[in-house]
């Protein structure tokens, strides 16, 4: 997965272009979700417009999954990566994508026809301390937050053992369906996908994130925390690898919703100050940047423009202490997202 940084003035509507993909499977969920409503029959027990809302993220899941194609982006990465898609529209058009251009069109189309959508970015270390990801969505029907992973074409059932057609519209958010003690009979997964094939053939586990995840992000809010820093005489170097270079606000994929993201650095070693090597930040009003340990805070300005922000910390930062950083507005409407390289914390104060 690819991991983008999206700043807070991106939305679904930046791309308004001409984009008969999108529009074409829009139309087909509309329709498929109007069929399932209005043209079978219910038991009077039945919420319609639950009906509908499920019928409008189920569609979507299938027509992304059969249509975004992650083996096709696997062929292109090794002979034209240049050739992978830009956007929503050139993955669907192309039938081309992973799990993040996935989502992102999920999540678009779900916007698009009325429904509350958010991802869920979930991170994770292997033996080796190499990062791995895994994107998924969430959805709101009938005022509650149902679980889709659209690259799997799975959701989790509340009761898979009932027959009754309101159970059938029962689906978990990812929370609840985290805390079962036997996901896998709760799942609803289209096991025929390519993709999905090749995870088990290979004895892979498609769902090891609900296990494995240190740190995920949900509708772009959360925390994670980077891998063990490398050792520069004094100072630790933190990296962002294989997780999102950004501390602040970003546009959740496809959607008009901004989450607002922070960092953990686990200490080496005791610690007194921290710098920040900026790619660029993007800043209204005024915003303080908090280094958070063990409930005790240092609250440190952020004066834009800038590509580097020295931080202080607490007193009394040890070896194996997480440190947070987050961002907080101290004017109303503040907003302020960077984007950085590198996180370096030292053990001299400047």
């Amino acid at each position: 997965m690819a991991v983008l940084v999206l700043i807070a003035s991106s939305s679904v509507q930046a791309q308004t272009v001409t984009e008969p993909a999108i529009s074409k499977v829009v139309e087909q969920v509309r329709v498929d979700a109007d069929y399932l409503t209005k043209r079978l029959t219910w038991d009077k027990d039945v919420d319609l417009d639950r009906v509908r809302q499920f019928g409008l993220a189920l569609t979507a899941m299938n027509l992304v999954q059969q249509q975004v194609s992650s083996t096709r982006y696997g062929a292109v990465a090794n002979t034209s990566p240049e050739d992978l898609p830009a956007n929503d529209e050139e993955a669907l058009s192309r039938g081309i994508g992973i799990c993040g251009n996935q989502v992102s069109a999920f999540l678009n189309i779900a916007t698009r026809v009325g429904l509350e959508a958010r991802s869920l970015e979930f991170y994770w270390p292997d033996e080796a301390d190499v990062r791995h990801s895994h994107i998924a969505a969430e959805v709101k029907i009938s005022g509650k937050w149902a679980f889709f992973d659209v690259t799997w074409g799975t959701y989790f059932r509340r009761d898979p053992t009932a027959s009754g057609q309101a159970s059938l519209l029962e689906i978990l958010s990812f929370d609840e369906a985290k805390a079962l003690p036997d996901r896998a009979a709760h799942a609803v997964t289209n096991e025929s996908e390519l993709s999905f094939r090749l995870q088990l053939i290979n004895s892979l586990d498609p769902f090891d994130y609900f296990t494995k995840a240190d740190g995920y992000l949900r509708g772009k809010s959360g925390n994670i925390t980077l891998a063990a820093p490398r050792s520069n005489g004094g100072a630790w170097v933190y990296s962002p690898d294989g997780v999102p270079n950004h501390i602040g606000v970003s546009a959740d994929y496809s959607t008009s919703h901004v989450g607002n993201a922070s960092v953990g650095l686990r200490a080496a070693a005791h610690v007194v100050h921290g710098r920040i090597d900026e790619i660029g930040r993007g800043c209204v009003g005024s915003n303080v940047l908090v280094a958070a340990v063990n409930g005790r805070e240092a609250v440190n300005e952020i004066v834009s423009p800038g590509t580097e922000k020295d931080f202080d910390l607490p007193d009394g930062v040890a070896a194996g202490d997480t440190i947070t950083l987050s961002i907080r507005p101290k004017s109303d409407g503040a907003t302020c997202v960077l984007v950085y390289k590198q996180i370096i914390l030292s053990d001299r104060s400047s």
